[in-house]
Protein backbone atom coordinates (compact mmCIF):
# COMPACT_ATOMS: atom_id res chain seq x y z
CA UNK A 1 0.00 0.00 0.00
CA UNK A 2 1.35 3.45 -0.74
CA UNK A 3 0.45 6.55 0.95
CA UNK A 4 2.67 9.63 0.83
CA UNK A 5 0.43 12.22 1.51
CA UNK A 6 1.39 12.60 4.89
CA UNK A 7 5.14 12.90 4.42
CA UNK A 8 4.59 15.48 1.75
CA UNK A 9 2.47 17.51 4.07
CA UNK A 10 4.86 17.46 6.57
CA UNK A 11 7.22 18.93 4.62
CA UNK A 12 5.13 21.79 3.55
CA UNK A 13 4.64 22.59 7.40
CA UNK A 14 8.35 22.34 7.75
CA UNK A 15 8.88 24.81 5.07
CA UNK A 16 6.96 27.45 6.85
CA UNK A 17 8.48 26.48 10.28
CA UNK A 18 11.73 27.23 8.65
CA UNK A 19 10.09 30.49 7.22
CA UNK A 20 9.46 31.08 11.11
CA UNK A 21 12.71 30.58 12.60
CA UNK A 22 13.96 33.94 12.79
CA UNK A 23 10.84 35.49 14.17
CA UNK A 24 11.86 35.37 18.06
CA UNK A 25 14.18 37.56 17.71
CA UNK A 26 12.02 40.19 15.78
CA UNK A 27 9.54 39.68 18.00
CA UNK A 28 11.50 40.44 21.17
CA UNK A 29 11.85 44.07 19.85
CA UNK A 30 7.45 44.23 19.74
CA UNK A 31 6.16 45.64 22.85
CA UNK A 32 3.36 43.99 24.41
CA UNK A 33 0.84 47.12 23.69
CA UNK A 34 1.77 48.12 20.06
CA UNK A 35 1.76 52.42 19.83
CA UNK A 36 -0.19 54.18 18.13
CA UNK A 37 0.98 54.32 14.40
CA UNK A 38 3.12 57.28 14.14
CA UNK A 39 1.84 58.24 10.62
CA UNK A 40 5.68 58.83 9.63
CA UNK A 41 6.01 57.94 5.91
CA UNK A 42 7.90 54.58 5.55
CA UNK A 43 11.45 54.22 4.14
CA UNK A 44 11.64 55.20 0.33
CA UNK A 45 15.14 53.72 -0.69
CA UNK A 46 14.34 49.99 0.46
CA UNK A 47 12.26 46.94 -1.08
CA UNK A 48 8.91 46.76 -0.37
CA UNK A 49 8.42 43.84 2.00
CA UNK A 50 5.67 41.49 0.68
CA UNK A 51 3.70 39.34 3.07
CA UNK A 52 1.90 36.60 1.63
CA UNK A 53 -1.24 35.23 3.40
CA UNK A 54 -2.97 32.61 2.94
CA UNK A 55 -5.57 29.50 4.14
CA UNK A 56 -9.31 28.78 4.68
CA UNK A 57 -12.10 30.42 6.45
CA UNK A 58 -9.88 31.66 9.56
CA UNK A 59 -7.58 33.35 7.11
CA UNK A 60 -10.73 34.56 5.32
CA UNK A 61 -11.89 36.37 8.29
CA UNK A 62 -14.81 35.40 11.04
CA UNK A 63 -14.25 38.29 13.50
CA UNK A 64 -17.51 40.30 13.48
CA UNK A 65 -16.49 44.63 13.29
CA UNK A 66 -20.38 44.81 14.71
CA UNK A 67 -23.14 43.19 15.05
CA UNK A 68 -24.19 44.74 11.77
CA UNK A 69 -26.56 47.41 10.94
CA UNK A 70 -30.13 46.30 9.36
CA UNK A 71 -33.14 48.57 8.47
CA UNK A 72 -34.68 50.48 11.12
CA UNK A 73 -38.45 50.09 11.42
CA UNK A 74 -40.69 48.43 14.56
CA UNK A 75 -38.32 50.36 17.03
CA UNK A 76 -39.83 53.51 16.35
CA UNK A 77 -43.25 54.13 17.95
CA UNK A 78 -45.55 57.12 16.84
CA UNK A 79 -43.31 59.14 14.53
CA UNK A 80 -44.54 62.47 13.44
CA UNK A 81 -43.06 64.82 10.90
CA UNK A 82 -43.43 68.52 11.27
CA UNK A 83 -42.55 70.56 8.53
CA UNK A 84 -40.98 74.30 9.43
CA UNK A 85 -40.58 77.20 6.73
CA UNK A 86 -37.61 77.64 4.92
CA UNK A 87 -34.10 76.01 4.27
CA UNK A 88 -32.22 74.50 7.71
CA UNK A 89 -30.41 76.91 9.91
CA UNK A 90 -28.23 76.43 12.87
CA UNK A 91 -29.09 79.02 14.56
CA UNK A 92 -32.90 78.16 14.50
CA UNK A 93 -34.65 76.15 17.72
CA UNK A 94 -37.33 74.23 15.68
CA UNK A 95 -38.75 73.29 18.93
CA UNK A 96 -39.75 76.83 19.66
CA UNK A 97 -40.44 77.66 16.02
CA UNK A 98 -44.47 76.62 15.21
CA UNK A 99 -44.35 74.31 12.14
CA UNK A 100 -46.18 75.17 9.06
CA UNK A 101 -47.57 71.22 8.66
CA UNK A 102 -47.54 68.16 10.85
CA UNK A 103 -48.16 64.35 9.66
CA UNK A 104 -48.37 61.60 11.73
CA UNK A 105 -46.78 58.73 10.20
CA UNK A 106 -48.41 55.05 10.03
CA UNK A 107 -44.58 53.73 10.67
CA UNK A 108 -41.32 54.83 8.90
CA UNK A 109 -38.30 52.26 7.66
CA UNK A 110 -38.50 49.27 5.59
CA UNK A 111 -37.04 49.47 1.85
CA UNK A 112 -39.16 52.26 1.06
CA UNK A 113 -38.80 55.83 1.29
CA UNK A 114 -41.64 57.21 3.51
CA UNK A 115 -42.86 60.04 1.61
CA UNK A 116 -42.70 63.38 3.73
CA UNK A 117 -44.35 66.91 3.03
CA UNK A 118 -42.46 69.31 0.51
CA UNK A 119 -41.65 72.71 1.37
CA UNK A 120 -39.22 73.57 4.08
CA UNK A 121 -37.04 71.93 6.55
CA UNK A 122 -38.50 68.67 8.02
CA UNK A 123 -37.68 67.38 11.65
CA UNK A 124 -39.20 63.93 12.29
CA UNK A 125 -39.95 63.01 16.22
CA UNK A 126 -41.32 60.24 18.02
CA UNK A 127 -39.57 57.49 20.36
CA UNK A 128 -37.54 54.45 20.59
CA UNK A 129 -38.11 51.21 22.33
CA UNK A 130 -35.51 48.45 21.81
CA UNK A 131 -36.46 44.69 22.57
CA UNK A 132 -32.48 44.26 24.17
CA UNK A 133 -30.22 46.17 26.64
CA UNK A 134 -27.09 47.82 24.74
CA UNK A 135 -25.65 50.31 23.35
CA UNK A 136 -26.85 51.38 19.74
CA UNK A 137 -25.74 53.31 16.73
CA UNK A 138 -28.04 55.02 14.08
CA UNK A 139 -27.33 55.59 10.47
CA UNK A 140 -30.76 58.15 9.70
CA UNK A 141 -31.72 58.64 5.68
CA UNK A 142 -30.19 57.62 2.61
CA UNK A 143 -27.93 59.24 -0.02
CA UNK A 144 -29.42 62.96 0.36
CA UNK A 145 -31.55 62.32 3.06
CA UNK A 146 -28.42 61.08 5.23
CA UNK A 147 -27.26 64.57 5.70
CA UNK A 148 -28.86 65.38 9.13
CA UNK A 149 -28.62 65.52 12.93
CA UNK A 150 -30.01 62.80 15.26
CA UNK A 151 -30.81 63.04 18.81
CA UNK A 152 -31.99 60.49 21.13
CA UNK A 153 -33.45 61.95 24.99
CA UNK A 154 -31.39 65.29 24.13
CA UNK A 155 -28.08 63.41 23.33
CA UNK A 156 -26.68 63.87 19.52
CA UNK A 157 -25.90 60.91 18.09
CA UNK A 158 -25.68 61.16 14.47
CA UNK A 159 -24.23 64.22 12.39
CA UNK A 160 -23.80 64.83 9.03
CA UNK A 161 -23.70 67.73 7.25
CA UNK A 162 -23.40 68.51 3.32
CA UNK A 163 -19.31 67.58 2.56
CA UNK A 164 -18.32 66.41 5.39
CA UNK A 165 -18.34 62.29 6.94
CA UNK A 166 -20.53 61.13 9.35
CA UNK A 167 -20.30 61.54 13.21
CA UNK A 168 -22.06 58.91 14.92
CA UNK A 169 -22.02 58.52 18.90
CA UNK A 170 -23.48 55.39 20.42
CA UNK A 171 -26.53 55.36 22.88
CA UNK A 172 -27.24 52.93 25.35
CA UNK A 173 -30.49 51.70 25.66
CA UNK A 174 -32.30 49.55 28.61
CA UNK A 175 -35.18 47.15 26.66
CA UNK A 176 -38.57 48.06 27.24
CA UNK A 177 -37.64 51.99 27.89
CA UNK A 178 -38.79 54.49 25.02
CA UNK A 179 -36.65 57.48 24.60
CA UNK A 180 -37.81 60.14 22.74
CA UNK A 181 -36.06 61.14 19.61
CA UNK A 182 -35.56 64.07 17.11
CA UNK A 183 -34.33 64.06 13.22
CA UNK A 184 -33.73 67.36 11.46
CA UNK A 185 -32.96 67.08 8.00
CA UNK A 186 -30.49 69.54 6.67
CA UNK A 187 -31.64 69.73 3.30
CA UNK A 188 -34.55 69.40 0.85
CA UNK A 189 -33.68 65.55 0.56
CA UNK A 190 -36.03 64.17 3.60
CA UNK A 191 -37.35 60.38 3.99
CA UNK A 192 -37.78 57.64 6.93
CA UNK A 193 -35.09 55.42 5.44
CA UNK A 194 -32.50 54.22 7.96
CA UNK A 195 -30.75 51.81 9.81
CA UNK A 196 -29.57 50.79 13.06
CA UNK A 197 -27.00 48.72 14.81
CA UNK A 198 -26.05 47.40 18.16
CA UNK A 199 -22.14 47.52 18.67
CA UNK A 200 -21.46 46.47 21.84
CA UNK A 201 -22.38 42.68 21.39
CA UNK A 202 -19.98 40.09 23.09
CA UNK A 203 -17.03 39.35 21.01
CA UNK A 204 -17.37 42.30 18.21
CA UNK A 205 -14.59 43.92 17.74
CA UNK A 206 -16.48 47.13 18.18
CA UNK A 207 -17.04 45.80 21.50
CA UNK A 208 -13.66 44.44 22.79
CA UNK A 209 -11.90 47.54 21.57
CA UNK A 210 -14.38 50.55 22.53
CA UNK A 211 -16.43 48.93 25.02
CA UNK A 212 -13.45 46.72 27.05
CA UNK A 213 -10.39 49.10 25.87
CA UNK A 214 -8.31 46.85 24.65
CA UNK A 215 -5.99 46.84 21.56
CA UNK A 216 -6.52 51.06 22.18
CA UNK A 217 -3.71 51.28 18.90
CA UNK A 218 -6.79 50.59 16.76
CA UNK A 219 -8.26 53.80 17.48
CA UNK A 220 -7.69 57.20 17.46
CA UNK A 221 -8.34 60.26 20.32
CA UNK A 222 -11.78 60.24 18.18
CA UNK A 223 -12.68 57.03 18.63
CA UNK A 224 -12.12 56.37 14.94
CA UNK A 225 -10.51 53.19 13.60
CA UNK A 226 -6.86 53.85 13.03
CA UNK A 227 -5.05 53.62 9.44
CA UNK A 228 -1.75 52.47 9.06
CA UNK A 229 -0.49 53.98 5.65
CA UNK A 230 2.60 52.21 6.05
CA UNK A 231 0.71 49.26 5.45
CA UNK A 232 -1.03 48.01 2.37
CA UNK A 233 -3.73 45.53 2.33
CA UNK A 234 -4.47 43.41 -1.34
CA UNK A 235 -7.31 40.88 -1.04
CA UNK A 236 -7.96 38.23 -4.12
CA UNK A 237 -10.08 35.65 -4.07
CA UNK A 238 -12.48 35.96 -1.20
CA UNK A 239 -11.90 38.78 0.88
CA UNK A 240 -11.18 41.20 -1.79
CA UNK A 241 -10.14 44.53 -1.17
CA UNK A 242 -7.13 47.22 -0.97
CA UNK A 243 -6.07 50.03 0.57
CA UNK A 244 -4.16 51.25 3.78
CA UNK A 245 -4.55 48.31 6.47
CA UNK A 246 -7.67 49.92 8.68
CA UNK A 247 -10.89 48.37 10.34
CA UNK A 248 -13.40 47.74 7.14
CA UNK A 249 -11.50 47.06 4.16
CA UNK A 250 -13.30 43.36 3.74
CA UNK A 251 -17.00 44.61 4.86
CA UNK A 252 -17.65 44.04 8.55
CA UNK A 253 -15.46 41.30 9.14
CA UNK A 254 -11.61 41.03 9.77
CA UNK A 255 -9.07 38.55 10.06
CA UNK A 256 -5.77 37.95 10.97
CA UNK A 257 -4.06 40.66 8.92
CA UNK A 258 -5.52 43.49 10.88
CA UNK A 259 -3.24 42.94 14.06
CA UNK A 260 -0.48 41.34 11.51
CA UNK A 261 0.11 44.51 9.49
CA UNK A 262 0.12 46.82 12.78
CA UNK A 263 2.86 44.08 14.67
CA UNK A 264 4.71 44.96 10.88
CA UNK A 265 3.90 48.44 10.33
CA UNK A 266 5.83 48.86 13.74
CA UNK A 267 8.58 46.41 12.86
CA UNK A 268 9.63 47.36 9.96
CA UNK A 269 10.80 50.45 8.51
CA UNK A 270 9.75 49.79 4.82
CA UNK A 271 6.79 49.83 3.36
CA UNK A 272 4.85 46.79 3.83
CA UNK A 273 2.20 44.65 1.37
CA UNK A 274 -0.17 41.91 2.75
CA UNK A 275 -1.42 40.23 -0.23
CA UNK A 276 -4.29 38.04 1.15
CA UNK A 277 -4.57 34.98 -0.98
CA UNK A 278 -7.95 32.70 0.79
CA UNK A 279 -11.01 31.19 0.56
CA UNK A 280 -13.46 28.80 3.12
CA UNK A 281 -14.12 25.15 2.63
CA UNK A 282 -11.59 24.01 0.99
CA UNK A 283 -9.41 20.90 2.12
CA UNK A 284 -5.58 20.50 2.10
CA UNK A 285 -5.73 16.86 1.06
CA UNK A 286 -7.72 17.85 -2.37
CA UNK A 287 -8.36 21.46 -3.53
CA UNK A 288 -5.12 22.92 -2.07
CA UNK A 289 -3.04 20.00 -2.96
CA UNK A 290 0.49 20.92 -4.19
CA UNK A 291 2.28 19.89 -7.39
CA UNK A 292 4.08 16.71 -7.19
CA UNK A 293 1.17 15.24 -4.88
CA UNK A 294 1.45 11.66 -5.95
CA UNK A 295 -1.52 9.17 -6.06
CA UNK A 296 -2.34 6.90 -2.90
CA UNK A 297 -4.19 3.77 -2.04
CA UNK A 298 -5.93 3.15 1.06
CA UNK A 299 -8.14 0.24 1.81
CA UNK A 300 -9.31 -0.39 -1.70
CA UNK A 301 -9.65 3.49 -3.10
CA UNK A 302 -6.85 5.26 -4.75
CA UNK A 303 -6.69 9.45 -3.52
CA UNK A 304 -6.30 11.87 -6.20
CA UNK A 305 -2.84 13.13 -6.98
CA UNK A 306 -2.37 16.78 -8.18
CA UNK A 307 -4.69 17.84 -11.14
CA UNK A 308 -6.46 14.21 -10.94
CA UNK A 309 -10.16 14.26 -10.53
CA UNK A 310 -12.48 13.24 -8.74
CA UNK A 311 -11.19 12.66 -4.82
CA UNK A 312 -10.96 9.70 -4.94
CA UNK A 313 -12.10 6.52 -7.34
CA UNK A 314 -12.67 2.37 -6.90
CA UNK A 315 -9.65 1.08 -9.58
CA UNK A 316 -11.89 -0.72 -12.14
CA UNK A 317 -15.35 1.45 -11.26
CA UNK A 318 -16.78 4.33 -13.11
CA UNK A 319 -15.18 7.41 -11.85
CA UNK A 320 -17.70 10.17 -10.44
CA UNK A 321 -17.71 12.99 -12.46
CA UNK A 322 -16.94 16.52 -10.50
CA UNK A 323 -15.88 19.95 -11.87
CA UNK A 324 -12.78 20.31 -10.31
CA UNK A 325 -9.47 18.93 -9.76
CA UNK A 326 -6.90 18.36 -7.02
CA UNK A 327 -5.13 21.17 -6.35
CA UNK A 328 -7.21 24.07 -7.72
CA UNK A 329 -7.43 25.79 -5.14
CA UNK A 330 -3.58 25.99 -4.75
CA UNK A 331 -3.23 27.20 -8.62
CA UNK A 332 -5.86 29.85 -7.63
CA UNK A 333 -3.85 30.89 -4.48
CA UNK A 334 -0.43 30.66 -6.74
CA UNK A 335 -2.20 33.04 -9.72
CA UNK A 336 -3.85 35.43 -7.61
CA UNK A 337 -0.58 36.01 -5.70
CA UNK A 338 1.44 36.26 -9.38
CA UNK A 339 -0.80 38.71 -10.54
CA UNK A 340 -0.81 41.33 -7.87
CA UNK A 341 2.88 41.57 -8.33
CA UNK A 342 3.05 40.97 -12.16
CA UNK A 343 0.85 44.50 -11.72
CA UNK A 344 2.52 45.63 -9.12
CA UNK A 345 3.65 49.62 -10.69
CA UNK A 346 0.59 49.77 -11.80
CA UNK A 347 -1.54 48.72 -8.43
CA UNK A 348 0.79 50.34 -5.96
CA UNK A 349 2.71 53.60 -8.17
CA UNK A 350 3.67 55.28 -4.93
CA UNK A 351 6.32 51.86 -4.57
CA UNK A 352 7.41 51.29 -7.94
CA UNK A 353 10.81 52.74 -8.17
CA UNK A 354 11.41 50.63 -4.56
CA UNK A 355 10.48 47.44 -5.60
CA UNK A 356 9.67 44.61 -3.49
CA UNK A 357 10.78 41.08 -2.12
CA UNK A 358 9.05 38.29 -0.60
CA UNK A 359 9.74 38.23 3.10
CA UNK A 360 6.87 35.82 4.65
CA UNK A 361 4.29 33.76 4.34
CA UNK A 362 1.49 32.67 6.42
CA UNK A 363 -0.76 29.82 6.48
CA UNK A 364 -4.05 29.44 8.39
CA UNK A 365 -6.16 26.64 8.56
CA UNK A 366 -10.17 26.37 8.68
CA UNK A 367 -12.47 24.23 10.10
CA UNK A 368 -12.49 22.21 6.43
CA UNK A 369 -9.97 19.60 7.93
CA UNK A 370 -11.02 19.35 11.27
CA UNK A 371 -11.12 15.91 10.96
CA UNK A 372 -8.31 13.22 10.00
CA UNK A 373 -7.16 13.30 6.13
Amino acid sequence: MKFRRPARLTVLWAAVAMSLLGLPSAFAQIPDQLPDPDNKPPAVDKPVKVYILSGQSNMVGMGDITGGFSRWGKQFLEPVVSIYAGEYSPTADYDEIPPIETKKLEAIGGVRPTPFPEGGTAVLRGSIKMEADGVYEFNPGYQGSSYNIMEIDGKEVYRREPGKDAARTGFKFVSGKEYPFKVTFLTKHANGLGWVGRTDIPGTLTTVVKEEKKFPHLIDDEGKWTVRNDVIYKGVISAVGQGPLTVGLQGNTIGPELQFGHILGHYHDEPVLLIKASIGNRSLGWDILPPGSERFTHEGKTYAGYQDTPPSWVEGQPKKKVNWYAGKQYDEYVNGVHDVLKEFDTLFPQYKDQGHEIAGFVWWQGHKDGNPA
